[in-house]
């Protein structure tokens, strides 16, 4: 089963704390470590592809 690619943008990035607010194509919320958004910025786009084993 294929699974759409999901889409994260930065709605704020708290560098002082080091946390990213980001939300998904589907327009839910999130709140991400910022080391884990490489060139974390507002604003920025990331594509994210799940794969699991089968």
């Amino acid at each position: 089963m294929s699974v759409p690619p999901l889409l994260l943008v930065i709605d704020v990035l708290d560098e002082d704390a080091g946390l990213a607010d980001v939300e998904d194509s589907q327009g839910r919320t999130y709140q991400l470590p910022a080391e884990w958004l490489p060139g974390a910025a507002d604003g920025a786009g990331y594509e994210v592809v799940t794969q699991g084993a089968a």
